[in-house]
Protein backbone atom coordinates (compact mmCIF):
# COMPACT_ATOMS: atom_id res chain seq x y z
CA UNK A 1 0.00 0.00 0.00
CA UNK A 2 1.52 3.45 -1.11
CA UNK A 3 2.27 5.68 2.19
CA UNK A 4 -0.74 7.67 3.74
CA UNK A 5 -3.16 5.79 1.97
CA UNK A 6 -6.56 4.62 3.84
CA UNK A 7 -8.02 1.05 2.55
CA UNK A 8 -11.23 -0.70 3.91
CA UNK A 9 -11.01 -4.54 3.59
CA UNK A 10 -13.98 -6.64 4.50
CA UNK A 11 -12.49 -9.18 6.79
CA UNK A 12 -14.91 -12.25 5.33
CA UNK A 13 -15.17 -11.26 1.76
CA UNK A 14 -11.94 -9.78 1.32
CA UNK A 15 -12.99 -6.95 -1.05
CA UNK A 16 -10.42 -3.65 -1.07
CA UNK A 17 -11.59 -0.16 -0.63
CA UNK A 18 -8.99 2.04 -1.62
CA UNK A 19 -9.45 6.21 -0.03
CA UNK A 20 -8.00 8.32 -2.87
CA UNK A 21 -6.19 11.40 -2.17
CA UNK A 22 -6.39 14.42 0.47
CA UNK A 23 -7.58 12.44 3.38
CA UNK A 24 -8.62 13.82 6.87
CA UNK A 25 -9.72 11.36 9.56
CA UNK A 26 -11.70 12.90 12.88
CA UNK A 27 -11.29 10.49 15.24
CA UNK A 28 -13.53 10.32 18.60
CA UNK A 29 -12.52 7.93 21.06
CA UNK A 30 -14.75 8.38 24.58
CA UNK A 31 -14.63 6.64 28.05
CA UNK A 32 -18.49 6.32 29.83
CA UNK A 33 -17.93 6.02 33.35
CA UNK A 34 -20.03 5.90 36.36
CA UNK A 35 -19.05 8.41 39.13
CA UNK A 36 -20.58 7.75 42.67
CA UNK A 37 -19.62 10.70 45.39
CA UNK A 38 -20.29 10.76 48.27
CA UNK A 39 -21.71 13.66 50.75
CA UNK A 40 -18.97 15.39 52.20
CA UNK A 41 -16.36 14.05 50.47
CA UNK A 42 -13.42 15.59 47.96
CA UNK A 43 -12.74 14.59 44.21
CA UNK A 44 -9.97 12.22 45.15
CA UNK A 45 -12.32 10.06 47.03
CA UNK A 46 -15.41 9.54 44.10
CA UNK A 47 -15.78 5.99 43.62
CA UNK A 48 -15.76 5.34 39.35
CA UNK A 49 -17.22 1.93 38.08
CA UNK A 50 -18.17 0.77 34.74
CA UNK A 51 -16.03 2.14 32.88
CA UNK A 52 -16.14 1.49 28.73
CA UNK A 53 -14.68 2.68 25.82
CA UNK A 54 -15.67 3.55 22.14
CA UNK A 55 -14.10 5.23 19.06
CA UNK A 56 -15.74 6.36 15.49
CA UNK A 57 -13.85 8.09 12.94
CA UNK A 58 -15.04 10.40 10.17
CA UNK A 59 -12.99 9.81 6.67
CA UNK A 60 -13.39 12.47 4.17
CA UNK A 61 -11.14 12.51 0.58
CA UNK A 62 -10.97 12.99 -3.09
CA UNK A 63 -10.91 10.92 -6.15
CA UNK A 64 -9.86 12.17 -9.25
CA UNK A 65 -10.70 10.57 -12.99
CA UNK A 66 -7.05 11.10 -13.76
CA UNK A 67 -5.48 8.98 -11.79
CA UNK A 68 -8.41 6.44 -11.42
CA UNK A 69 -7.92 6.02 -14.99
CA UNK A 70 -4.56 4.91 -14.90
CA UNK A 71 -5.04 2.60 -12.40
CA UNK A 72 -6.04 -0.95 -14.11
CA UNK A 73 -9.21 -1.56 -11.46
CA UNK A 74 -10.91 1.40 -13.39
CA UNK A 75 -11.85 2.05 -16.97
CA UNK A 76 -9.34 4.84 -19.22
CA UNK A 77 -12.61 6.74 -19.56
CA UNK A 78 -12.00 9.31 -17.58
CA UNK A 79 -16.10 9.92 -16.62
CA UNK A 80 -16.35 6.52 -16.43
CA UNK A 81 -13.76 5.69 -14.26
CA UNK A 82 -14.68 8.48 -11.74
CA UNK A 83 -18.25 6.50 -11.85
CA UNK A 84 -16.68 3.19 -11.21
CA UNK A 85 -15.36 4.35 -8.10
CA UNK A 86 -18.15 6.28 -6.97
CA UNK A 87 -20.39 3.46 -6.77
CA UNK A 88 -17.87 1.45 -5.19
CA UNK A 89 -18.17 3.76 -2.54
CA UNK A 90 -21.62 2.37 -1.90
CA UNK A 91 -20.49 -0.99 -0.61
CA UNK A 92 -18.92 0.47 2.23
CA UNK A 93 -22.85 -0.04 3.47
CA UNK A 94 -23.94 -3.18 2.81
CA UNK A 95 -27.31 -4.73 3.54
CA UNK A 96 -25.22 -7.01 5.99
CA UNK A 97 -21.55 -5.71 7.17
CA UNK A 98 -20.85 -9.75 8.71
CA UNK A 99 -17.49 -9.73 10.51
CA UNK A 100 -16.74 -5.69 9.51
CA UNK A 101 -14.26 -3.58 7.63
CA UNK A 102 -10.48 -3.69 8.52
CA UNK A 103 -9.70 -0.11 8.19
CA UNK A 104 -5.33 0.77 7.82
CA UNK A 105 -3.79 3.71 7.90
CA UNK A 106 -0.12 3.66 6.93
CA UNK A 107 0.19 7.19 8.41
CA UNK A 108 -0.61 5.78 11.58
CA UNK A 109 0.62 2.21 11.50
CA UNK A 110 -2.55 0.75 12.87
CA UNK A 111 -5.27 -1.48 11.36
CA UNK A 112 -8.37 -1.80 13.01
CA UNK A 113 -11.93 -3.20 12.32
CA UNK A 114 -15.79 -2.02 12.54
CA UNK A 115 -18.96 -1.36 10.77
CA UNK A 116 -19.81 2.07 8.28
CA UNK A 117 -22.55 3.62 9.24
CA UNK A 118 -22.56 6.02 6.17
CA UNK A 119 -20.77 6.89 2.97
CA UNK A 120 -21.18 9.67 0.42
CA UNK A 121 -19.74 11.07 -2.45
CA UNK A 122 -20.28 14.50 -4.21
CA UNK A 123 -19.22 15.95 -7.74
CA UNK A 124 -19.32 19.45 -8.35
CA UNK A 125 -20.03 21.66 -11.83
CA UNK A 126 -17.19 23.46 -10.97
CA UNK A 127 -14.66 20.22 -10.82
CA UNK A 128 -16.43 17.55 -12.94
CA UNK A 129 -13.18 15.48 -12.37
CA UNK A 130 -13.16 14.91 -9.05
CA UNK A 131 -15.20 12.78 -6.18
CA UNK A 132 -15.33 13.74 -2.65
CA UNK A 133 -16.20 11.18 -0.60
CA UNK A 134 -16.72 11.12 3.52
CA UNK A 135 -17.93 8.11 5.20
CA UNK A 136 -18.73 7.33 9.15
CA UNK A 137 -16.84 4.37 10.82
CA UNK A 138 -17.55 3.24 13.96
CA UNK A 139 -14.49 0.42 15.29
CA UNK A 140 -16.11 -2.79 16.97
CA UNK A 141 -16.39 -6.85 15.95
CA UNK A 142 -19.52 -7.88 14.31
CA UNK A 143 -21.76 -9.47 15.52
CA UNK A 144 -23.28 -11.04 12.15
CA UNK A 145 -19.73 -12.47 10.74
CA UNK A 146 -21.01 -15.22 9.09
CA UNK A 147 -23.39 -13.25 6.96
CA UNK A 148 -21.77 -10.64 5.29
CA UNK A 149 -23.73 -9.55 1.86
CA UNK A 150 -21.84 -7.10 -0.07
CA UNK A 151 -23.57 -6.51 -3.11
CA UNK A 152 -21.92 -5.71 -6.22
CA UNK A 153 -21.56 -2.09 -7.74
CA UNK A 154 -24.20 -0.66 -9.67
CA UNK A 155 -23.81 0.25 -13.32
CA UNK A 156 -21.45 2.85 -14.87
CA UNK A 157 -22.11 4.35 -17.51
CA UNK A 158 -21.84 8.35 -17.37
CA UNK A 159 -24.17 10.46 -19.67
CA UNK A 160 -25.03 14.24 -20.19
CA UNK A 161 -28.04 14.11 -19.55
CA UNK A 162 -30.22 13.10 -16.09
CA UNK A 163 -34.09 12.91 -16.39
CA UNK A 164 -36.43 12.23 -13.72
CA UNK A 165 -39.85 10.56 -14.90
CA UNK A 166 -38.41 11.30 -18.67
CA UNK A 167 -38.33 15.06 -18.22
CA UNK A 168 -34.74 16.47 -18.01
CA UNK A 169 -33.65 17.92 -15.18
CA UNK A 170 -31.20 20.09 -16.70
CA UNK A 171 -27.44 21.05 -15.99
CA UNK A 172 -26.56 19.91 -12.24
CA UNK A 173 -24.30 22.48 -9.91
CA UNK A 174 -23.66 19.38 -7.32
CA UNK A 175 -25.05 16.05 -7.23
CA UNK A 176 -24.50 14.05 -4.40
CA UNK A 177 -25.61 10.31 -3.02
CA UNK A 178 -25.45 9.13 -0.05
CA UNK A 179 -26.05 5.47 1.74
CA UNK A 180 -26.71 5.32 5.57
CA UNK A 181 -27.68 2.81 7.95
CA UNK A 182 -28.01 2.49 11.96
CA UNK A 183 -25.23 1.02 13.98
CA UNK A 184 -25.58 0.01 17.18
CA UNK A 185 -22.68 -0.84 19.31
CA UNK A 186 -22.79 -2.90 22.72
CA UNK A 187 -20.17 -1.93 25.40
CA UNK A 188 -18.35 -4.22 27.71
CA UNK A 189 -16.85 -3.07 31.14
CA UNK A 190 -13.18 -2.60 31.24
CA UNK A 191 -12.30 -3.44 27.36
CA UNK A 192 -11.62 -1.01 24.78
CA UNK A 193 -13.54 -0.17 21.39
CA UNK A 194 -12.25 -3.44 19.84
CA UNK A 195 -13.98 -5.71 22.22
CA UNK A 196 -17.35 -3.41 21.25
CA UNK A 197 -19.96 -5.75 19.46
CA UNK A 198 -21.40 -3.71 16.80
CA UNK A 199 -24.92 -4.39 15.12
CA UNK A 200 -26.60 -3.10 12.11
CA UNK A 201 -30.46 -2.09 13.73
CA UNK A 202 -32.42 -0.97 10.28
CA UNK A 203 -31.88 -1.16 6.62
CA UNK A 204 -29.27 0.90 3.96
CA UNK A 205 -31.01 3.64 2.98
CA UNK A 206 -29.92 5.62 -0.57
CA UNK A 207 -30.61 9.29 -1.16
CA UNK A 208 -29.86 11.16 -3.81
CA UNK A 209 -29.23 15.65 -3.35
CA UNK A 210 -29.17 17.48 -6.95
CA UNK A 211 -28.79 21.48 -7.00
CA UNK A 212 -29.27 22.30 -10.75
CA UNK A 213 -30.82 24.86 -12.89
CA UNK A 214 -33.02 24.51 -16.17
CA UNK A 215 -33.26 26.61 -18.85
CA UNK A 216 -36.42 25.47 -20.38
CA UNK A 217 -37.79 22.51 -18.31
CA UNK A 218 -38.30 24.28 -15.42
CA UNK A 219 -42.15 24.13 -15.35
CA UNK A 220 -41.62 20.19 -16.54
CA UNK A 221 -40.00 19.44 -13.30
CA UNK A 222 -42.30 20.75 -10.96
CA UNK A 223 -45.58 19.64 -13.04
CA UNK A 224 -43.49 15.91 -12.07
CA UNK A 225 -42.69 16.82 -8.27
CA UNK A 226 -46.52 18.38 -7.81
CA UNK A 227 -47.58 15.07 -9.21
CA UNK A 228 -45.78 12.75 -6.84
CA UNK A 229 -44.97 14.52 -4.13
CA UNK A 230 -46.29 12.75 -0.80
CA UNK A 231 -48.03 10.57 -3.26
CA UNK A 232 -47.60 6.25 -2.26
CA UNK A 233 -45.44 6.04 -5.90
CA UNK A 234 -42.00 5.92 -7.17
CA UNK A 235 -41.01 7.46 -10.46
CA UNK A 236 -37.90 6.96 -12.96
CA UNK A 237 -34.45 8.50 -11.76
CA UNK A 238 -32.39 8.53 -14.63
CA UNK A 239 -28.66 9.53 -13.69
CA UNK A 240 -26.01 10.85 -15.95
CA UNK A 241 -23.53 10.42 -13.17
CA UNK A 242 -22.92 7.55 -12.37
CA UNK A 243 -25.32 6.66 -14.61
CA UNK A 244 -27.81 4.16 -13.37
CA UNK A 245 -31.83 4.45 -13.62
CA UNK A 246 -33.51 3.88 -10.36
CA UNK A 247 -37.13 3.88 -8.59
CA UNK A 248 -37.30 6.83 -6.11
CA UNK A 249 -40.01 8.82 -4.16
CA UNK A 250 -39.51 13.17 -3.71
CA UNK A 251 -38.33 13.25 -0.90
CA UNK A 252 -37.90 17.38 -1.15
CA UNK A 253 -37.97 19.99 -3.07
CA UNK A 254 -37.01 23.72 -3.31
CA UNK A 255 -37.03 25.56 -6.47
CA UNK A 256 -37.57 29.24 -7.34
CA UNK A 257 -38.83 30.41 -11.15
CA UNK A 258 -37.83 33.02 -13.23
CA UNK A 259 -41.02 34.77 -13.71
CA UNK A 260 -40.71 36.14 -17.04
CA UNK A 261 -39.28 32.22 -18.20
CA UNK A 262 -41.24 30.05 -16.79
CA UNK A 263 -38.89 27.30 -18.19
CA UNK A 264 -36.05 28.69 -16.38
CA UNK A 265 -34.88 28.45 -12.76
CA UNK A 266 -32.86 26.75 -9.95
CA UNK A 267 -33.79 24.18 -7.65
CA UNK A 268 -32.78 21.88 -5.09
CA UNK A 269 -34.32 17.87 -5.03
CA UNK A 270 -33.94 15.24 -2.85
CA UNK A 271 -34.50 11.71 -3.95
CA UNK A 272 -34.94 8.45 -1.95
CA UNK A 273 -34.60 4.77 -3.58
CA UNK A 274 -37.50 2.21 -2.70
CA UNK A 275 -40.37 0.63 -3.81
CA UNK A 276 -43.97 1.42 -2.70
Amino acid sequence: MPANVIEATHADTGDVIPFYGGQEMERNVRGDTQVQSVYLNDTGENLISDLTAYEEATITWLASANRLSELDAYSDDLRTALAEYAQQIHRLVAPSQGGGWELSDTSRGETVRGYFESARWQVNEAEPYVVSCNAEFKRGDGIESADANIPASGPANPTDTATLDGVDLGAFESWSEKVKTTVKGYDLVFEGPDQRTLRETEGVVREVTIRGKATDTFADIEAVVDANKGEDVTVSYESAFPGESVDVVIKDWRGTRRQEHEQMGEYDLTLVEGVT
